[in-house]
């Protein structure tokens, strides 16, 4: 062997030996950060700040010492006193973890040469990981809107659709759409949303094609409380023509799970509001799954949004005529007089 390929292996050698001794190190403080989330007496600045040094250095760490400081954080805030999530909700911190987090978000891009697929997918994972947490607190939420975190999430979305095939990407859209949903807990979000250059689309497309239950309902959700703001309802309808019709199919497909058809009918309910919208429906009788759910002697919760949405359509006279001529008119008297704001739940 050729002194210059056993300075190669030796070289080889001691890198490797340094990447151990790193990866140990920062096992070891791993531990040491759910010791503190742990810690009766950390307060949530304290909590964020482990976090954020998970966010700095995950890629020193193993999957275990990475998972069990996300799932430390979690059991922390999601314990069974339900007080907890709600303090760590409303508290107000110190912690800048926003600020690392959106610039980490901004800074991934496609992969590239120098970082493969399964590294940029991994990336995403353990950042919108993180992401979910602290957007359960109401400022990390207005942080994140003022750091322009929205439109951010949005390009996330669109990455991993186009770059990776949706069954290899399902757990990161999954938790990139929960993150995205977080941010609807602020007003802000509805505006920006609609501003960002695909950003209602994109949501509609997890809609039509993603065939996942949680991400379905959670983009109806966002779709339904935009369509709750009287200045961007306008827009939204002339964005998505096809709304209707998209929801539509959703009730009429075959055994929709309840979590579906509550969240397509209460975004029904906001579609049909205004009169307008009504006289564009050509067909009448698209109506006939509403009416069906409407027409079932049950408690559900789809029921009664169901009959409120004809309520809704009950302003066009078109429509009005062919609710009673299937027989439906009669129930929608007795349909509760309000329904819970939908756009709170």
């Amino acid at each position: 062997m050729c002194i210059r390929d056993r300075i190669r292996i030796q070289a080889q050698s001691g890198f490797e030996k340094s990447l151990t001794y790193v990866q140990r190190f920062t096992d070891q403080r791993a531990l040491d950060k759910v010791k503190k989330i742990k810690n009766v007496d950390s307060n949530y600045t304290v909590k964020l700040n482990c976090l954020e040094w998970l966010l700095r250095y995950h890629e020193y760490l193993t999957g275990k010492s990475a998972l069990s400081i996300i799932e430390a954080f979690r059991e922390s805030v999601y314990s069974s006193r339900v007080y907890e999530k709600s303090a760590f909700s409303s508290i107000k911190h110190s912690s800048d973890i926003m600020t690392q987090l959106v610039k980490h978000i901004r800074d991934t891009k496609g992969p590239n040469p120098a970082q493969d697929k399964a590294q940029t997918l991994s990336n995403i994972g353990t950042y919108m990981s993180i992401l979910e947490l602290a957007l359960i607190n109401d400022q990390n939420v207005d942080n994140g809107l003022s750091l322009g975190l929205l439109p951010e999430l949005v390009r996330c979305v669109l990455l991993l659709l186009s770059t990776y095939d949706f069954k290899q990407s399902r757990s990161e859209v999954k938790l990139t759409v929960r993150c995205l949903t977080y941010c609807f807990q602020n007003v802000r979000a509805v505006d920006l949303l609609v501003d960002v250059i695909n950003g209602v689309s994109t949501v509609v497309s997890l809609i039509d094609s993603s065939g996942d239950e949680e991400i379905t309902a959670n983009s109806i959700k966002i779709l339904r409380i935009c369509l709750k703001s009287e200045r961007q309802y306008d827009r939204i309808v002339q964005q998505v023509p096809s709304l209707f019709a998209l929801l539509m199919r959703i009730l009429s497909s075959s055994k929709p799970s309840e979590i579906l058809l509550d969240e397509a009918t209460a975004a029904l309910v906001q579609y049909t509001r205004k009169v307008y919208v009504l006289s564009t429906i050509d067909n009448p009788s698209v109506l006939d799954p509403l009416c069906r759910i409407a027409a079932k002697k049950s408690a559900a919760r789809c029921r009664e949004l169901s009959v409120e949405v004809l309520k809704n359509c009950c302003k066009d006279p078109k429509m009005s005529a062919y609710i009673k001529r299937v027989g439906v008119f009669e129930v929608i008297p007795k349909a509760k007089e309000k329904v819970g704001d939908l756009g709170d739940q």
